[in-house]
């Protein structure tokens, strides 16, 4: 996630809280149901800010908000497993592309670490797709499979299920009005694929 420009103090600012439990504010004022927020995207973490980040969603009544970190990498659990208030405030490990190849790879493997494994908290790809809409599809049917198999990752995130962006993606339109799409084997294979065991 950004934060807006006129935010002082960076990201990683009691500035960026108060915006987020401002953003969760309108979020619930218009029916809109928020579940998981996270930091900074693809740029790692500060411990004390996700601390402090659970407190605030805590005090001002969204403690069923679960916190997601951090994005980068599995090395987060390191970190969570040396820091129990870090671990304590964060509920999901997450990574970004962590199949073979990465971004648009073939999804062969899938790894995460003993550290993450062990942490007992539901590891996610918290990132994943980027994959063209026909001939992506046996790689996002891998990385799903593979994810929980090799990795023990209990979620995948993949985007985009739909965008605004020239062929191929995952359903396509001939024309914008009427709405008429053709989805994709991506998205038809993934909603085949037998669902994974929850932690």
């Amino acid at each position: 996630m950004g934060r807006p420009g006129w935010i002082s103090g960076g990201f990683w600012s009691t500035d960026t809280i108060n915006y987020l439990i401002s953003w969760l504010g309108c979020a619930r004022q218009h029916g809109l149901p928020i579940s998981y927020l996270g930091g900074w995207n693809e740029r790692g973490h500060d411990a004390a800010w996700y601390v402090q980040l659970r407190s605030a969603l805590d005090s001002a009544g969204y403690g069923s908000v679960q916190i997601v970190a951090d994005d980068s990498g599995w090395s987060v659990a390191d970190d969570m497993a040396a820091n129990a208030s870090f671990n304590n405030a964060v509920s999901v490990i997450g990574a970004h592309y962590p199949c073979a190849g990465g971004d648009g790879g073939s999804a062969d493997t899938c790894s995460s670490t003993t550290t993450a494994k062990n942490n007992g908290k539901p590891l996610w790809a918290s990132e994943n797709g980027s994959l063209d809409m026909d001939a992506g599809a046996p790689a996002l049917i891998r990385s799903i499979v593979r994810g929980y198999v090799d990795a023990r990752m209990t979620a995948y995130l993949n985007w985009p299920l739909v965008a605004a962006i020239y062929p191929p993606t995952c359903p396509t339109a001939r024309s914008a009005w009427p709405p008429r799409t053709r989805p994709g084997p991506g998205t038809t294979r993934s909603a085949r694929t037998p669902g994974r065991p929850r932690r």
